[in-house]
């Protein structure tokens, strides 16, 4: 029985009685593609003018809700994007940065699996991990501004902030350099002080940091990282997370390597290894011709300056 453009009530219906309901009152949202439905068991059905009009007063509240619901959507949608694409144009400004987020987010979604961390951490450690370094672009100029690797965090911090329920993501960027010994910046943070989710990305970025070449010198190789990492356990890392982290990276280093899994190693984009002479060739990169090897598209000067190559071109530790 329609009762207005945006009313109606079924009653006598088969189905719905076979369900024990006498009645379904629903009130289409406006401007959505929902309907809002009240069922109701008792005679008569629910048709009074009173009670439709408090039905439909409430439909148009869900119709607001739901419209704000996507308005936040969309913001929070664009603004990660534009914090992706900040990133972007940072890697592409320090060629020693080339798949650094990307490598990191793996790193720590990999030590955060193994560590056995919730789905929701573990989903919030890797979109912090894909911008933590986005405050390096937050001052005037980050390739000479020292002072800004003490601010980044900070910034980094306060431009995450401001997603809807950003505050997770906030505390893990502003928490990446501090470490177990209360030694690091910016907080001079130690201990349980220190979010699991911000130590696993502090840890993630120091394996990184060192099994990418630099402006200084080449990578290490991940044998040498693990070691790295023992040794700063305790101190820069909790003992947990150090025996943890060591323990996966030996996996990696002694896991075999095939021609073409650069781009799971090195985390640049795919484009750069579907192409590669080493992948259609079936041999390491490292046998190629030195005008056929893409180091240079890893950010890399050569192949001392390759974690693949430092960690699986020489006999295993």
């Amino acid at each position: 029985e329609c009762l207005g453009p945006t009313r109606f009530v079924t009653t006598n219906d088969d189905a719905l009685a076979s369900l024990g309901l006498q009645s379904v009152l629903a009130v289409p949202i406006e401007d959505t593609e929902f309907i809002l439905t009240l069922t109701a068991s008792r005679t008569p059905p629910m048709s009074g003018p009173e009670e439709l009009a408090t039905l439909h007063a409430y439909a148009n509240h869900q119709a607001v809700v739901l419209s704000r619901e996507k308005t936040f959507s969309e913001f929070e949608n664009a603004y990660r994007a534009t914090l992706h694409t900040t990133v972007d144009a940072l890697e592409l400004s320090r060629p020693e940065l080339r798949g650094h987020h990307r490598r990191v987010a793996d790193l720590a979604t990999g030590l955060a699996s193994a560590l056995e961390l919730k789905p929701d951490s573990i989903s919030a450690l890797e979109d912090a991990a894909r911008v933590h370094d986005v405050g390096l672009l937050g001052g005037p100029d980050a390739m000479v501004n020292a002072a800004l690797e003490f601010q980044h965090p900070e910034l980094g911090a306060a431009m995450l902030s401001a997603l809807p329920n950003g505050e997770t993501l906030a505390r893990i960027v502003m928490e990446h350099h501090e470490t177990f010994d209360g030694f690091g910046f910016p907080k001079n943070l130690s201990g349980d002080q220190i979010s699991q989710e911000g130590a696993i990305l502090g840890l993630a970025e120091f394996v990184i940091e060192r099994t990418s070449a630099n402006p200084v010198g080449g990578a290490e190789s991940f044998h040498t990282a693990a070691q790295r990492v023992q040794e700063e356990s305790g101190q820069r890392f909790s003992a947990t997370l150090a025996r943890t982290a060591h323990e996966h990276l030996l996996k990696i280093a002694n896991s075999p390597f095939s021609p073409g899994d650069c781009v799971r190693i090195k985390g640049n984009p795919a484009d750069v290894c579907s192409g590669c002479p080493a992948a259609s060739a079936q041999v390491p990169c490292w046998e190629l011709e030195v005008d056929q090897r893409r180091c240079g598209r890893h950010g890399d000067k050569d192949c001392e300056g390759c974690v693949v190559y430092q960690t699986w071109s020489r006999p295993k530790e």
